[in-house]
């Protein structure tokens, strides 16, 4: 990772959950004091416990995605912009494709399940505006239904910030990864890094316009990020289409860490893991019934050396045969 952009990922962990380590941006206490001061503590409080909960879906949203398609993926990082799941998608541009498109695709599934016309008598369109929190101070009768909104606003504004064209944002990396099919991968990496920046000069121009200070930051950061980024590959240190020092030249991000260059072939899809599964308990089930059907051979061969075939029952004698016929089929080799 370059030194320029160290101070963007200082994480800690917090735990694992579906088999993926989860770590959570230092960047989250300034933010959430920020929106404390600016919104009042509660609300402030609140927004900022959504945010992260709506950023952690959107990234396990990258991560089935990847899985989904043959990919892998074992660590998020919770980050302020919409994080970062540090995914290897499938060998297929479909893979990866798709791994970007997983976090969006989650926040808009929220936005839908928390539209206010689920559970507010009275609601105005004004709600689907970013640049205004709907909630100012929480109300004893209807709290429940203004989190409900703070939880749509949170995947609403999370959804609009990653449909923006800013590398490395999540359209920015789609756009990256349409334009590399046409183009060779520094050009399509410059190309979508100069999209970007004019985007975030766009995004501080009007908040600067209508004094939304808090798209300014967005713009600003992201500016700073698509600058460092292109002074990385246009620089000394040479091209390496990386991000928090993360690789995205394979998709999405395919985890070329500094600590530790662990490199792991694809991972079959769902289908073929589902295929394996029941192949093999058909497998140990077939065994099993191998092992009981020899055994009931064993006890009846054993009684026949004894005393006679004659001292079989008929059922005996049927289960015999039943047997014996059962375990030359298994034995036979499958003809061609």
């Amino acid at each position: 990772m370059s030194d320029r952009l160290a101070g963007f990922s200082w994480s800690l962990p917090i735990g694992r959950l579906f088999l993926t380590q989860i770590r959570v941006s230092v960047l989250f206490v300034p933010i959430a004091v920020i929106l404390g001061y600016r919104l009042g503590w509660q609300v402030g409080l609140t927004l900022s416990g959504l945010l992260a909960l709506s950023i952690l879906a959107h990234e396990f949203g990258h991560v089935l995605a990847a899985r989904w398609t043959g990919g892998f993926a074992d660590e998020i990082l919770l980050w302020p912009l919409g994080g970062l799941a540090f995914a290897q998608p499938g060998p297929s541009v479909f893979s990866r494709l798709m791994t970007i498109a997983g976090g969006p695709a989650v926040n808009f599934l929220a936005c839908v399940l928390f539209f206010p016309w689920f559970y507010a008598p009275v609601w105005s369109w004004s709600l689907l505006n970013p640049f205004e929190i709907p909630v100012a101070e929480f109300s004893a009768a209807h709290w429940d239904r203004e989190v409900l909104q703070l939880a749509f606003s949170a995947n609403w504004m999370l959804l609009l910030v990653n449909l923006l064209p800013v590398y490395p944002l999540d359209c920015g990396q789609f756009v990256q990864e349409l334009l590399a099919q046409r183009m060779p991968g520094e050009v399509a990496h410059r190309l979508s890094m100069q999209v970007g920046s004019i985007c975030s000069w766009g995004l501080m121009g009007v908040g600067l316009m209508y004094g939304l200070m808090w798209v300014v930051v967005i713009g600003a950061l992201t500016l700073v990020l698509s600058t460092l980024l292109t002074a990385t590959g246009a620089g000394g240190e040479g091209y390496d289409d990386s991000f928090l020092g993360y690789d995205f030249s394979q998709g999405y991000t395919s985890l070329e860490r500094s600590e530790r260059d662990v490199r792991r072939p694809a991972q079959p899809g769902w289908w073929a893991r589902w295929r394996e599964r029941r192949r093999a308990a058909r497998e140990a089930r077939e065994a099993a019934e191998r092992h009981q059907l020899e055994l009931q051979l064993d006890a009846l061969l054993a009684k026949v050396h004894e005393h006679g075939l004659n001292s079989l029952s008929e059922a005996e004698q049927r289960l015999l045969k039943q047997a014996s016929q059962s375990l030359r089929g298994r034995s036979r080799p499958p003809s061609a």
